[in-house]
């Protein structure tokens, strides 16, 4: 097992170079689309309409990054015949403009709003059915993550969907493969071992919402590198 550390990853540098920036976030795009990471948030979110008969949401997305998670998720809802309308917020003006020219792209302004929002400075916006955030938890202390999950569970009308890295030797070794295969970037080759050794374990991601006060979560394993946590007010919706 690694032991958790955390060390400056350039992605969160402010004074990182826009075209590296960008060169990052198309590379991370590419890396979600791999590990089927919209995927494995939908298949929660899915589940949940399913079971309460719902054909539209309202979704928060945190610290969204470039964007591709939110397009992805509208076109499996398409598929299933579900309407969503996303508010993807981040602290990042380069983050930002990368998504709105990515949703753009995709025709899909009307159903993807973009915003600049702190989650440690900030309120949460409110009256959104489901609270979706990923691989942004390693980037934080503990007691950050408690206190994101607090605000998260608080906010939350439905679900909390978290998805992120986990921490073991296989992740690692897959990671550090996946990025050195898939992307050119010399940000993301290093950002991608540098977040699994900062990524907590499925037990440290339970003990951390628990503590949030989300006493019926579950987290589970997700192939290849990753875990999900999901939290529902209503206990059956956060099975699994």
């Amino acid at each position: 097992m690694l032991n958790r550390m955390r060390e400056a990853e350039l992605m969160d540098d402010p004074n990182l170079d826009e075209h590296k920036h960008v060169e990052a976030l198309r590379s991370l795009a590419r890396l979600n689309a791999v590990s089927s990471s919209a995927s494995i948030l939908w298949q929660a979110i899915r589940r949940m309409a399913r079971r309460r008969k719902l054909n539209k949401l309202r979704i928060l997305d945190i610290a969204t990054g470039g964007g591709d998670l939110p397009v992805q998720l509208i076109r499996y809802a398409e598929n299933d015949g579900i309407e969503l309308q996303i508010l993807a917020v981040d602290k990042s003006p380069t983050a930002l403009t990368f998504g709105r020219n990515l949703a753009k792209q995709h025709s899909l302004e009307a159903q993807i709003d973009f915003a600049e929002l702190d989650v440690f400075v900030d309120d949460l916006p409110a009256d959104y059915d489901v609270i979706t955030c990923s691989l942004f938890i390693h980037h934080l202390d503990p007691e950050q993550a408690i206190s994101l999950f607090n605000k998260m569970r608080l906010a939350a009308k439905r679900l909390v969907v978290v998805n992120d890295l986990l921490r073991s030797q296989l992740s690692y070794r897959l990671v550090w493969l996946g990025a050195r295969l898939l992307s050119q970037s010399p940000v993301v080759r290093f950002d991608s071992t540098a977040s699994v050794r900062a990524a907590f374990t499925t037990e440290e991601m339970r003990d951390m919402a628990m503590q949030s006060g989300m006493s019926n979560c579950a987290v589970t394993y997700r192939f290849p590198c990753r875990q999900l946590l999901v939290w529902s007010p209503n206990a059956d919706d956060s099975i699994h």
